[in-house]
């Protein structure tokens, strides 16, 4: 059996840290940002919904509260599923 919690929290930490990379590229190296994020999506133009500012703080802050719930209750989730089906096979 997997601790969900623990595990949520370990996921999470680690997504937020790749959040927070993603927005340091997206703010400082948008070139560099717009050229690794158009190759993950073949034959898109990402260049069309390129944001005419940078990110607010407020944004900033928004997404990481935003993103790290999402994950937290996604990844708690499926550890609590995944613990209930292993139960169920071991049954």
């Amino acid at each position: 059996m997997l601790n969900a919690k623990k595990f949520a929290n370990a996921v999470t930490t680690v997504w937020l840290i790749s959040y927070l990379l993603c927005a340091l590229f997206a703010i400082f190296l948008p070139d560099v940002f717009f050229s690794v994020a158009g190759s993950w999506f073949h034959a898109i133009n990402i260049e069309a919904v390129r944001a005419p500012d940078k990110m607010s703080i407020l944004t900033f802050v928004q997404g990481v509260i935003s993103f790290g719930i999402y994950v937290w209750v996604l990844t708690f989730a499926a550890i609590s599923l995944y613990n209930r089906f292993n139960k169920v096979k071991a049954a």
